[in-house]
């Protein structure tokens, strides 16, 4: 319920990595990839009688309806709709349960089922329905990430009946989609703004990077699938990495997922025996796995990438075992410091 108290817009996100947006024709609800249009940002209103539960309100001033309607017929799960129903109906009253360490269910009191995004094939892919699931796979599909957003900026935005980017003054390089083509060097940059947090970076809409290090090398997954390392091959996939954007409060914390689909990953393994720094390999998605999550700080112009036990993503370099690997490490000397900044190069963002 925290996650509501303190804001007033959020954007759903399902464990589909898809937004739950409210439709133009002003009645149907569905999950989208394009998060950064006001057609997925929802207005949180609470209840003062009953603090436990919120209304959420789409862009067309309709509010999100558990309804008692059959998604299909024969099937449990029944629609979630925008309706215009009042403040006192039941059916747009909704309840945040706290799931885990990052993740949210909203319950329905009325009907005591839960809001949830569908996977698999037409007609149930990318839409959502109230239901009650009954295995472990639909279990995780009433998950829900949130993210909130900037109240100035998503008021303009509603004004204006627009999406637009959250911009400031600060901005970062993003690579033109249209010069690159897998095996190819990007042979230009354009810059485009995106804002920035207290102390941190906000990369809530960025989709796909690279990470320079001091050498010029880019952090780059390795073709055994297993390894990661520091390669000049910036033109080559493996050193683009996925972003999946985690929500918690205060903080930007992020996975990065490799062209083969696996994590970048802090192990709890030695890279050397006497040494201080930990292997960083790739590795396949886990639950609740806080080994795959990097806090993203920023220093400058450049940025840290965290682990959950305080060490950072660091480039080493020297002779051979050091040159070219990467581990996880707190640096204890000034001419270190520089090992663990990385630039941050932005290649896609959700939208385009």
């Amino acid at each position: 319920m925290e996650y509501f108290m303190e804001t007033k817009y959020v954007r759903l996100k399902s464990l589909h990595n898809k937004y739950l947006v409210a439709t133009e024709n002003g009645e149907s609800i569905k999950q989208s990839r394009i998060g950064n249009t006001i057609q997925a940002y929802w207005a949180v209103e609470t209840v003062i009688s009953r603090p436990n539960l919120i209304r959420l309100r789409s862009y067309l001033g309709k509010l999100l309806t558990a309804s008692d309607k059959a998604f299909l017929l024969g099937w449990t799960g029944d629609k979630a709709v925008q309706s215009s129903g009042s403040d006192s109906d039941p059916s747009v009253l909704w309840e945040p349960v706290r799931d885990h360490s990052f993740y949210i269910r909203l319950r329905t009191p009325v009907y005591d089922k839960f809001l949830r995004a569908n996977g698999g094939g037409p007609p149930w892919r990318n839409s959502v329905t109230v239901d009650m699931p009954e295995c472990a796979v639909t279990h995780e599909w009433i998950l829900w990430s949130i993210e909130t957003l900037d109240d100035e900026v998503i008021d303009i935005d509603l004004r204006n009946s627009e999406s637009k980017k959250m911009c400031s003054s600060s901005s970062l390089e993003i690579i033109d989609q249209s010069v690159y083509t897998e095996g190819s060097t990007p042979s230009s940059f354009v810059s485009r703004d995106l804002s920035y947090m207290t102390g941190i970076i906000n990369l809530h809409n960025v989709k796909t990077i690279r990470l320079l290090i001091y050498n010029n090398k880019y952090l780059t997954a390795h073709e055994d699938g297993e390894s990661v390392i520091q390669g000049r091959g910036e033109s080559q996939k493996q050193a683009y990495w996925t972003v999946e954007h985690l929500p918690l409060a205060g903080k930007s914390l992020v996975r990065l997922k490799s062209s083969y689909q696996k994590y970048l990953t802090a192990t709890d393994d030695n890279f050397l025996l006497g040494a201080t720094g930990k292997k960083v390999k790739q590795t396949q998605l886990k639950w609740l796995d806080y080994s795959i999550q990097w806090e993203l700080i920023r220093v400058d112009n450049k940025l840290k990438l965290k682990t959950w036990n305080g060490n950072f993503l660091k480039a080493n370099g020297g002779f051979p075992p050091w040159r070219n690997s990467l581990t996880h490490d707190l640096p204890t000397l000034i001419p270190t410091t520089s090992c663990i900044l990385w630039e941050i190069q932005v290649f896609d963002v959700y939208g385009n």
